[in-house]
C-alpha cells in the first residue's frame, strides 16, 4: 500500500527545507544538499570483502548554484529518511531535471534504512546543467507492507 506523503512528516522524513512545498499528491519532494565529484575507482564483488566506495570531493557552492559538466557526480539529500521494517522507498527524479538533460539513478530504500540519502546525479546535456542548493531533485514514494520485512543489513545506515 502507498503511504500517503502527509503521514510521513516527522514519522519517516525529517529535516525539510518546508514541508508545505514538499509535499505532493503520491510523493515527497527531495532537495539537494551537497554535490561531489568522484576522484577513484570504487569495486564489488559478491560478498562485500573486496568492496571498495570510490572516493569523493565536495564541491563549493558558487553564490548557491554550480555548474556542472557533463558527467556523474555523487549527491547527498537534506532530508532524513527513516524507514521502519515495514516500509520501502523507491525514488524517481523530477521531470524537470529530465527535461534539462540529466537525471538521478537510485537504489531501492530498504526497510530499516536512515539516513540522508546518497545518490547518482547524471549530466547527460552537452551544455550542463546550472542546479541551485536546496533545488527540488526528485520525489521519494513510500510503500508499507502489512507484516514485517525484515532488518536492514546494509552499510549505509546513520
Amino acid at each position: 500500500m502507498i503511504i500517503p506523503p502527509q503521514h510521513a512528516i516527522d514519522k519517516i522524513i525529517s529535516k525539510y527545507i518546508d514541508a508545505n512545498k514538499q509535499i505532493q499528491q503520491a510523493g515527497i519532494d527531495l532537495t539537494l544538499k551537497q554535490i561531489y565529484t568522484f576522484i577513484s575507482y570504487g569495486a564489488l564483488d559478491f560478498d562485500n570483502t573486496n568492496r571498495k566506495l570510490a572516493e569523493n570531493i565536495e564541491l563549493k557552492w558558487e553564490d548557491d548554484y554550480l555548474h556542472l559538466a557533463p558527467g556523474c557526480y555523487k549527491i547527498k539529500i537534506n532530508e532524513l529518511i527513516n524507514l521502519d521494517n515495514r516500509t520501502i522507498g523507491i525514488f524517481f527524479p523530477r521531470s524537470s531535471l529530465i527535461r534539462n538533460g540529466a537525471t538521478i539513478y537510485s537504489g531501492l530504500f530498504d526497510p530499516g534504512y536512515r539516513g540522508h540519502p546518497e545518490l547518482l546525479l547524471h549530466v547527460i546535456n552537452p551544455s550542463g546543467l546550472e542546479i541551485y542548493r536546496n533545488a527540488k531533485v526528485g520525489q521519494i514514494v513510500l510503500f508499507r507492507n502489512r507484516t514485517k520485512l525484515g532488518e536492514y543489513k546494509g552499510i549505509y545506515k546513520e
